[in-house]
Parts: C-alpha cells; structure tokens; sequence
C-alpha cells in the first residue's frame, strides 16, 4: 500500500483555508520558497534515527528532492519536510521524498503534524539572507530568530564549515564568541545567562568574513532544543 502526503488538506474547504492562509503569509513576509531561499534541492531534514535504514543517514543531514531512503520493519526515521514545514515520524516502508511531498510505501506514520516554518534571517543593515532558521522561531510577524538563555547553535548546510565561532550580544552587554565544534555552538558555563525577554544580536565569524548583525530574541528559558541554522 502506497500512501501520498500531499501539502494540502484532503477536503477542498481545507485546502482553500489553507491556501489562503499561505497567501497571508506571503504578503506579509514576502514570497519565499525553500529553493530560492536556500538555494538548494533539499527536500527535508533528518532529525532522528533509529533502527536499521537504507542508505544510512545521520541526524541534521538532508535529503535531496527524488531520493529514496528504506527503512528495516523496526527502524524509525524522524524528520522536517521543509516545503510543508511538517514534522513527521515514520517506522518501516520505503520513503520517497518530492520537492514539495513525501510517499511512503508499506511503513507507518507514526506522527505527523505541524512545525514552524523556515524562515530566512536576514541582516539588520543588509537585506541579505545570513542564513535560514529551522528551529525556534518566535510566532510574532516578522518572525524572529529565538534563542535560549544559555544558547546552543547546530550549524548545517553548505557554508557551516566555514564558521568558526559566533559573536551574541544585548544592548549595553559585552559579546561572547561560542566557538564552533563539529558544528555546534554552545555557552560556556563560566558565562552569565544572557537575559530573557531582551533583543539580542549574533554575527557569524570565519577566517575570511565576519557577517553583519542578525537579530534575535532571549527566550523567557531554556529551550527544549537547540537552534537549527542553515548557512546557505
């Protein structure tokens, strides 16, 4: 048995609810597509493994639009369908990803529901994309990069080998420079909490380039999971 996952809600009332939600969206926040915004084909992201699966895939990695992956009768995949901006849990079958839609083929969707839409980080002074935020964004209009208190930063997508470390500051505070390891930036312990529900500011420092600032928010606490952030 062959199940499709389209975009769309199956009824047509739903479908135009949701439609019109979409067009919303777009005129306030400009159009975007995750294409065009991240300049790649990808078509979701992997946040969990278990099990056996076929090709073998790491958590945070991506999966290009038209590949497949096959997963053992108890191996579990975990993932972000960009396009939809659906977070989705399967176990078993055979998985084909689309650009816009996903098709499972003799698994079980074990959880599917809606997640927070990628969302383009723009410069304060630039209207260049800094990258792409996956994960923990405020539900305000325009959205906002969200971060923890003591944050910790997953780095992914082409230009995250090239970042070394990351400068996180508020107004009237000094910087701190988390250094990136495998990818990851994260708070010193020997660092004060930086303070909740003030505007902060992060760069992006390389050995060739220091980006300008991207805003940001302090969550009131921790958040449950790392920021995602995709350096195009």
């Amino acid at each position: 048995m062959e199940i499709t996952f389209p975009l769309s809600s199956p009824t047509r009332a739903g479908t135009w609810h949701r439609l019109l939600s979409i067009a919303l969206g777009l005129l306030c926040l400009g159009a975007w597509t995750w294409a065009t915004a991240a300049g790649t084909s990808a078509s979701a992201l992997i946040l969990g493994v278990h099990g056996q699966v076929s090709p073998s895939v790491q958590p945070f990695s991506e999966v290009q639009a038209n590949n497949s992956i096959t997963l053992a009768p108890e191996g579990e995949l975990d993932f972000l369908l960009y396009q939809g901006c659906e977070r989705v849990q399967v176990r078993g079958g055979r998985l084909k990803f689309g650009k816009e839609n996903y098709e499972l083929d003799g698994g079980q969707v074990i959880k599917s529901q809606r997640g927070a839409c990628p969302f383009q980080a723009r410069l304060a002074d630039n209207p260049r994309t800094a990258g792409v935020v996956l994960r923990n964004v405020t539900a305000s209009l325009p959205p906002t990069l969200r971060l923890s208190p003591r944050p910790q930063i997953r780095l992914l997508g082409p230009g995250a080998e090239e970042v070394r470390a990351l400068s996180i500051g508020q107004t009237g505070m000094p910087s701190w420079e988390p250094r990136v390891d495998r990818l990851v930036a994260s708070w010193s312990q020997d660092w004060p909490s930086l303070i909740p529900g003030e505007s902060c500011r992060l760069r992006l420092l390389s050995d060739n380039r220091r980006s300008g600032e991207i805003p940001c928010i302090v969550a009131e606490e921790e958040l449950p999971e790392a920021t995602l952030l995709r350096i195009p």
